[in-house]
């Protein structure tokens, strides 16, 4: 189930994957529900705030939430951490998502594991009180999984799994080992946008790392680019990354590792990658970010070409 869906933005990815006869969509705008029945072909459920009158005694194998948690207030981020546990299948596992409190490190913490802003909401007809933009503690995402599942659950925690949130993965089981899935990168599009190109990989396996990207065209390795200079060395000063014409225009490419100590245990520094001033390119050239692995594990991502 892919709980609090809005109109289907994971929701049309999903069914790519699973019958869309067996997912279901929650959402509390009715429109939403009907607009995902019809065109993905799903099944819906319109939501509620209170989680006690949710709609529904069905067991999910899978429940995934996006983007809610990271709206609610203390109260509520318990509730619904209760209710969608207890719709989950005896092997089943909840999927959430919440902003960590390092996305706001300029808020005070220190009476609160919790920051809750009631004047930041994206859908105007939920009030304040149920609706706004939330920043959590990690003791505090934990201390609530414990006592919604009476202690019986397990979590895993992915820092940035989906662009600026947090993900954690919720489970009745007693063990819950960090996945081996191997090359993973961002969410969202890898966008060329006025020539530039960036992006980040890493390997989820022990003792693994991606050490190159290939940049391809029309299935041509047009260019490659390996760890090299830090960000400091990059950046500091000023300094142009390879070259700067007379515009200040820099051209070139970089990739460096980031900090492994923000990473789930287990996992490899991340590889950053950076590519300035490249060929104007159009959706005809195909253009593929390839992710190599010092295993020898390689991964594809398609460029969104903005402008298009």
């Amino acid at each position: 189930m892919d709980f609090a869906s809005g109109y289907g933005r994971l929701t049309r990815l999903l069914v790519q994957e699973i019958d869309p006869s067996k997912s279901w969509v929650t959402e509390i705008q009715e429109d939403a529900v009907r607009f995902q029945e019809r065109e993905f072909s799903v099944n819906g459920i319109v939501s509620t705030t209170e989680p006690d009158d949710f709609p529904s005694s069905r067991q999910f194998d899978c429940i995934l939430v996006v983007s809610l948690f990271s709206h609610l207030p203390e109260k509520r981020f318990y509730q619904w951490m209760r209710r969608l546990y207890g719709l989950l299948s005896p092997n089943g596992i909840l999927i959430f998502t919440v902003h960590d409190r390092s996305n706001a490190p300029h808020l005070d913490y220190s009476k609160s594991r919790i920051h809750y802003n009631p004047s930041v909401s994206e859908i105007e007809t939920l009030h304040d009180q149920e609706y706004g933009s939330t920043h959590v503690t990690e003791p505090f995402v934990a201390d609530v999984i414990s006592r919604a599942t009476k202690g019986k659950a397990r979590y895993f925690r992915f820092p940035k799994g989906i662009w600026h949130h947090d993900i954690y993965v919720v489970t009745g089981s007693q063990e819950l080992s960090p996945p081996d899935i191997g090359v993973v990168g961002p969410l969202f599009p890898i966008t060329l946008h006025d020539g530039n190109l960036s992006g980040w990989f890493h390997d989820t396996r022990v003792g693994e790392k991606v050490s190159k990207v290939e940049i391809l065209r029309r299935g041509e390795v047009v260019d490659a680019i390996s760890a090299g200079r830090t960000p400091r060395e990059m950046f500091r000063g000023g300094e142009a990354p390879d070259s700067v014409d007379g515009r200040g225009v820099a051209s070139g490419a970089n990739a460096f590792y980031g900090d492994e100590r923000f990473m789930p245990n287990g996992w490899s520094a991340p590889l950053y990658f950076f590519r300035w001033n490249m060929v104007p390119s159009s959706y005809e050239d195909d253009l593929i970010v390839r992710a190599c692995g010092t295993s020898g594990m390689t991964r594809d991502f398609p460029v969104w070409i903005h402008g298009y």
